[in-house]
């Protein structure tokens, strides 16, 4: 799940991967070994369409919207 949070309301969105604590640690450590690469690039596909929603909130002035709302971006 990915939670978004903007003007203290939330709203979840799932990724359709489950990973566990040591996975994510992996990932995210820079170098994943063998086992979780395919895992790191689905993170990393989100983690750049997460970064261009935000940039397009800030761009189109939406900063405040519901985060309902920007969960229909993805």
């Amino acid at each position: 799940m990915f939670r978004i949070t903007n003007n203290r309301k939330k709203a979840e969105l799932a990724l359709g991967f489950r990973i566990s604590e040591e996975e994510l640690t992996d990932i995210l450590s820079g170098s994943p070994g063998q086992k979780n690469r395919q895992l790191a690039s689905l993170v990393f596909i989100w983690q750049g369409k997460i970064e261009s929603i935000k940039l397009d909130l800030l761009k189109d002035m939406n900063a405040t919207q519901d985060p309902k709302e920007i969960k229909i971006f993805t």
